[in-house]
This record gives structure tokens, C-alpha cells and sequence, in this order.
């Protein structure tokens, strides 16, 4: 006959491997990082010209990086021209940026297409730390 200590030997290991499995999550989910873009709609202007309405804060990432993504391609840009305080927008100013870049022909004057920016890297962790206290993540950035 078993003793009461001897029949939960089985439940002790799995609680010892969840708890393994849950501080490997935890560090992975700190250590693992996300690129985070900004998605903006830009209008083909002229001659390889696009222009952009930004915030400060997509401003500065233009002058830092010097390069945007089109579908899933990386352009390398140039500002050529801005336009400061064209709209305000709850408090925030946005700005008409006019960037040089080498396009495809498959672009027509006036086409509206979806423009990346990169940011910066988040951690997963970050990420899942404003959703928990219910924080618009895309406000806090």
C-alpha cells in the first residue's frame, strides 16, 4: 500500500516542469525583440516625389533612417522639401513632407500607397505590459 506522500510524486514533477516552462517563457518574452514600423499613406506626386503628412515624431525617424519600405521594398529617401503645421490634430501638429525617391513605373501620378517607417525595437514584454494596463499602445510610443 502507498502512503499518501508517494502518490503525488507525478503532480510534483509537473508542477516543476511548468514552473521551468514559465520562466523560459518569461525570459524569451524579454529577450525577444519586434521591429515596430510606422504605416503612413503617402500620394505620388511628380518625378519620383512622394508626399507624406507627419507627426514630429515620424519626422525625426525620416531624418534618422533615410529609408522606407513599399511593399515589403526597401527605398532609400531624401527630403526635399516641409511644409510645417499644415493640420493640428488633438494637439498633435503634422507637417507635409515632400521625399525623393527612385520609384517603379508601376506608379502613377496621384497613386496613393502605404509607406513603412521603422521605429524602433519593442520587446514582447513591453508590449504585453501597456495591453495589461489597458494603455493604447500606439499612444504611449
Amino acid at each position: 500500500m502507498q502512503k499518501k506522500f508517494e502518490k503525488f510524486q507525478g503532480s510534483y514533477f509537473l508542477f516543476f516542469l511548468l514552473l521551468v516552462c514559465l520562466f523560459y517563457s518569461i525570459f524569451y518574452l524579454s529577450q525577444h525583440f519586434y521591429k515596430t514600423y510606422y504605416v503612413l499613406s503617402a500620394t505620388v506626386s511628380y518625378d519620383n516625389t512622394i508626399q507624406v503628412l507627419a507627426n514630429r515624431d515620424v519626422l525625426y525617424e525620416l531624418n534618422k533612417n533615410k529609408t522606407i519600405y513599399i511593399e515589403g521594398k526597401k527605398y532609400r529617401v531624401s527630403i526635399q522639401n516641409i511644409i510645417r503645421n499644415i493640420l493640428e490634430k488633438d494637439s498633435i501638429s503634422y507637417h507635409q513632407v515632400e521625399l525623393s525617391v527612385l520609384l517603379p513605373d508601376k506608379y502613377q501620378v496621384y497613386d496613393v500607397i502605404q509607406i513603412m517607417i521603422y521605429d524602433e525595437e519593442e520587446s514582447l514584454l513591453t508590449i504585453f505590459k501597456s495591453c495589461l494596463k489597458g494603455d493604447d499602445y500606439e499612444k504611449n510610443r
